[in-house]
């Protein structure tokens, strides 16, 4: 009789009240494949829109598993794979997603090279925050554009899950890095992370406010966009003439005449490429190894929201972060 594990499974798109604890055979391992006990997973705006049928290319078959962060251990490991052993600490971005069952459950099968190690001095559930995050941020930081000592970076998003990293590693490569947020608590935390200024974007003179930090009021090197929509907008105004604006969220239409005018170059990110097509896969382990020697040396950390939900608890989880409610990631433990 094949061993069952306890997963929480969608059976239709909706609201956070479809989520069902439902007793599921726990997966065999395949090749080129790990199967990872599931410590811990993470939630992300991404996770809800595939909940609610947001993205249709996206949702897996129902009954869904979801959610593609993942931190574990590794309990058995498929042929050809010679890179992990049992036992190993583990966290990736890995699943949730049309074609792979998600970390919602205390078992998950994951591609090799889709997953790196985890230091012992990491726990799990920073690793269950770092791996989507800290993929989008790296491609946007480091894959994307050369940032020089002296550029200024501006980071919209505040303590938003990819934000929050993406400004942490700018400022590995350059001491002008600035950041939003919309509360005295989020500028606190954004100003604690590194940021040297931090505007509040709902404030009604925030690009004037922004513009006046920079040289000349010409606008800022590097503009990246975490939240898209008239975000995305306003990230066009606020770079300089010749300058980069890269975003992660550009699913609406928008006027690009701006972007013509000041010869910006606009890049574009997509974190799920690799597992949607295949292509890269190996990249992504390679920024995961270079994310977990990062969290190792104290160098990036991500910001953990409280409290830390149990796994049958993933509905309540959902509805903080989709009533704005979270500063820093949301974390589902598994017990």
């Amino acid at each position: 009789m094949k061993m069952e594990m306890n997963s929480m499974i969608i059976n239709q798109c909706g609201g956070s009240e479809v989520f069902k604890m439902q007793k599921r055979p726990i997966p065999t391992v395949t090749e080129n494949h790990v199967l990872i006990r599931v410590r811990a997973t993470s939630v992300n705006p991404l996770d809800i829109k595939i909940r609610r049928g947001a993205t249709p290319s996206l949702t897996p078959s129902f009954p869904a598993v979801l959610h593609g962060d993942v931190a574990g251990e590794v309990v058995s490991v498929g042929a050809n794979v010679t890179n992990f052993a049992t036992g190993d600490r583990v966290f990736g971005c890995a699943g949730g997603i049309k074609n792979f069952d998600g970390a919602l459950a205390e078992y998950m099968l994951a591609d090799h090279k889709l997953i790196a190690r985890l230091p012992n001095s990491v726990s799990y559930e920073e690793g269950a925050a770092m791996a989507l995050v800290g993929l989008t941020a790296w491609e946007a930081i480091f894959d994307k554009i050369l940032i020089n000592p002296g550029d200024s970076v501006l980071i919209l998003g505040g303590t938003g899950g990819v934000a929050h990293i993406a400004l942490q590693l700018a400022r590995l490569k350059t001491s002008q890095v600035y950041g939003t947020a919309s509360s005295e608590q989020k500028i606190h935390l954004v100003k604690k992370l590194g940021a040297l200024e931090v505007f509040n974007p709902y404030s009604p003179s925030f690009v004037e406010q922004a513009l006046a930090s920079t040289p000349h009021q010409q606008g800022f090197d590097i503009v990246i966009d975490t939240i898209g929509g008239k975000s995305l907008d306003t990230a066009f105004h606020l770079a300089k003439r010749y300058g980069h604006v890269i975003t992660c969220q550009s699913s609406e239409l928008h006027d690009l005449s701006i972007v013509q005018n000041k010869a910006l170059s606009l890049h574009l990110v997509l974190m799920l490429l690799p597992m949607l097509t295949g292509e890269r896969r190996e990249h992504h382990q390679e920024i995961l190894k270079n994310l977990s020697f990062l969290m190792e040396h104290s160098q990036i950390r991500p910001l953990i929201h409280e409290p830390i939900y149990n796994l049958n608890e993933v509905g309540k989880a959902h509805q903080v972060l989709e009533a704005g409610q979270a500063i820093g990631k949301i974390i589902i433990k598994v017990p």
